[in-house]
C-alpha cells in the first residue's frame, strides 16, 4: 500500500476499491473544430497561476549547473487517442519515439464487476489496440502501470502528462465503491504513486522540466460536470459533525431529493482531508452527529411530506460510512440531532412542528450491540435546534454554502481555524478547460486548455493568458502557427515527416 503525502505534509493511505454505473457522452475531443474561432480571456485572467488550497512543496531547484525551460514553457511530443494504436504504435513505441504528451479515453461501465476504468473511444474497448505491446485487456490500471514499466526502464525522461479523457458522468457514480471519483484519486495513486506532480504540490510557478524527470502528471478532460465537480461540490443545507480523533462527516440534500455524504480526517493545521463521498438516502434538510467510536446518527425530513426519518451507522477504517436500514420515528421539519457526550452512545434530537412550530425533543440512545435505536422520552420543548452548521472536540469546524471565485452560490465550504476551503476532493489531478466550459473549471489553482486542430485564434488566446495548451488533432496546417503553438500538439500518426520538421523548429523536450 502506498503512503502518498498529501494536504500539509500529512500522511494519507488510500486504498483500493471497487465498482460503478455506466452512461456514454459526447466524444469531447472529436468535435468538429476545424474552422478558425473566437475567444475571450476575459475570464482567464483573475485565475491565473492561483496556487492550491492546500499545497505540499517539493523540491524545486534543478541538479544541473543551468535550470532546464520551466514545464509550461516547454513543447512535448504528443498523440491523440494514444491507446488505438494504427500509425501511432504501441505505448511503449510512442514513448520511445520520445512522445511525453499520452491521452486514455476512460469509461465507468459495468464498474462493479471490473472493478476499475476501461479504455475506448465511444465505448470500452472500441478501437483500443491490444497488440505492439499494449496491455491485453482494457483496464485503466493496466494501461498506466504499463506507462510505468516504460519510466522504470528508462530513468529521467521528462515528465509524462496522461489527459484522461472522461467520456461518461463519474457524478452519477453512488459512491468510491461504485466508481465515483474518489476512487479514481485511488486508481492513480497506486499505480503511479510518489511520482505524480498534483496541484497540491503546486506553488505560484511551474518548476523546470529537469526537476519533473521521471514524474506524471494527469489531467482530467472529457465530461464537464465530472470536472466540475472534481474541483468543488455542491449542495443545499448542510450539516456537519466532528469526533476527538478529529474524524468528520458532512451530510447535505441536493436541492431535488437526494442525499450526500463526505467523510474525512481533520490534519494538525485544521484542513480536512475529504476521503469518501457518495449518496445514501433521499430527503432534505439532514442533520448529522458522531461520537469518539465512530458511530454516527442521521435524521432528515423526507423530500415529499413532513415526516421524519432517522439512519444509525458507522464510519470504518477505511472512512467509508455503514448505514443501516432508513426509519421513521416522527413527523415534524428542521431535524437537528447531537451527542450529549461524544464519548458514550446517548443523544438528544431536537426539531419544529410543522404545524405550530414548536420544537420537540427525543432522548435517543445506540446499542451498539444490536445496531439499533432506542427513542425514549419525547416532549416540547424551549429549547432551541441544535446548531447543526457547526460542531467542535478537539477542535472546531464550520460547514455552510457560498459563492467561491466563479463557482455558484450553492458551493460546499468548510470553514476551521485554518480559514475557509472548499469541501471537494483531493486534487490529485488537474482539470483541463475547453472552449465554451462554464467559468470555474479555471478560476482557481493552474490549469490546462484543449482545442481542436484548426483554432488557432483560441489557442493564441490561450497561450497568451498562460494556459498550458492541448491541440488534438493536430495537422500539418497547425504547425504552420510557430508564433503561438500548444504545448502538447497531440498527432494520430508518429510518421509525419513534417512533425519531425516542427520539431526542428519548437524542439520537443525529452
Amino acid at each position: 500500500m502506498l503512503i502518498f503525502y498529501i494536504f500539509g505534509c500529512t500522511q494519507t493511505t488510500l486504498p483500493v476499491s471497487t465498482s460503478g454505473p455506466e452512461t456514454v457522452t459526447d466524444d469531447t475531443d472529436d468535435t468538429d473544430d476545424t474552422v478558425e474561432d473566437t475567444a475571450t480571456t476575459e475570464s482567464l485572467d483573475s485565475g491565473l497561476h492561483d496556487t492550491a488550497d492546500t499545497a505540499t512543496t517539493i523540491d524545486t531547484e534543478d541538479t544541473g549547473s543551468e535550470p532546464s525551460i520551466a514545464y509550461d514553457m516547454a513543447y512535448f511530443k504528443s498523440t491523440h487517442n494514444s491507446y488505438s494504436g494504427e500509425e501511432r504504435g504501441g505505448i511503449h513505441t510512442q514513448l520511445d519515439a520520445g512522445f511525453r504528451g499520452l491521452e486514455f479515453d476512460i469509461h465507468d461501465n459495468d464498474f462493479q464487476t471490473v472493478q476499475d476504468y476501461q479504455l475506448g473511444h465511444y465505448l470500452p474497448g472500441n478501437e483500443v489496440d491490444q497488440e505492439h505491446g499494449n496491455p491485453n485487456g482494457i483496464l485503466l490500471s493496466d494501461w498506466l502501470n504499463h506507462v510505468k514499466e516504460w519510466s522504470i526502464a528508462n530513468p529521467e525522461h521528462a515528465p509524462i502528462t496522461i489527459t484522461l479523457d472522461l467520456k461518461d458522468d463519474l457524478t452519477d457514480n453512488a459512491s468510491f465503491v461504485d466508481g465515483s471519483m474518489d476512487r479514481l484519486n485511488d486508481i492513480l495513486i497506486n499505480t503511479l504513486g510518489n511520482n505524480l506532480f498534483t496541484p497540491m504540490y503546486f506553488e505560484n510557478e511551474w518548476p523546470s522540466v529537469d526537476t519533473l524527470r521521471n514524474r506524471y502528471i494527469i489531467v482530467l478532460s472529457g465530461h464537464e460536470e465530472s470536472r466540475q465537480l472534481y474541483k468543488r461540490d455542491r449542495g443545499n443545507n448542510p450539516s456537519i459533525a466532528i469526533n476527538e480523533d478529529g474524524k468528520v462527516m458532512e451530510v447535505h440534500d441536493s436541492g431535488s431529493g437526494t442525499l450526500w455524504y463526505w467523510t474525512g480526517q481533520m490534519t494538525t493545521d485544521g484542513s480536512v482531508e475529504w476521503k469518501r463521498h457518495g449518496s445514501y438516502d433521499t430527503g432534505q434538510t439532514p442533520a448529522i452527529a458522531l461520537n469518539n467510536d465512530g458511530w454516527f446518527v442521521e435524521v432528515h425530513q423526507s423530500y415529499t411530506m413532513s415526516t421524519l426519518w432517522s439512519r444509525l451507522g458507522y464510519i470504518d477504517d477505511d472512512y467509508t460510512p455503514i448505514f443501516g436500514d432508513s426509519e421513521q420515528y416522527d413527523s415534524g421539519v428542521q431535524p437537528s440531532i447531537r451527542f450529549t457526550n461524544k464519548s458514550g452512545f446517548t443523544l438528544r434530537e431536537i426539531h419544529q412542528s410543522q404545524n405550530t412550530g414548536a420544537n420537540w425533543d427525543w432522548e435517543v440512545t445506540i446499542n451498539p450491540t444490536n445496531n439499533s435505536l432506542a427513542w425514549g422520552a419525547h416532549e416540547q420543548t424551549a429549547d432551541p435546534l441544535h446548531d447543526k452548521n457547526t460542531d467542535s472536540s478537539q477542535d472546531w469546524i464550520e460547514v455552510l454554502t457560498d459563492v467561491d471565485k466563479t463557482a455558484g452560490s450553492d458551493t460546499l465550504l468548510y470553514q476551521t481555524q485554518s480559514g475557509r476551503q472548499r469541501i471537494r476532493y483531493p486534487q490529485i489531478a488537474f482539470v483541463e478547460y475547453q472552449h465554451n466550459n462554464a467559468a470555474e473549471l479555471i478560476d482557481s489553482e493552474t490549469w490546462f486548455a484543449a482545442v481542436g486542430s484548426g483554432s488557432t485564434s483560441t489557442l493564441t488566446s490561450w497561450n497568451n493568458a498562460g494556459l498550458i495548451t492541448r491541440q488534438w488533432g493536430f495537422s500539418e496546417t497547425d504547425s504552420q502557427n510557430l508564433m503561438s503553438p500548444p504545448n502538447f500538439p497531440a498527432v494520430d500518426s508518429l510518421s509525419f515527416d513534417w512533425y519531425n520538421d516542427y520539431d526542428t523548429q519548437i524542439t520537443f523536450v525529452e
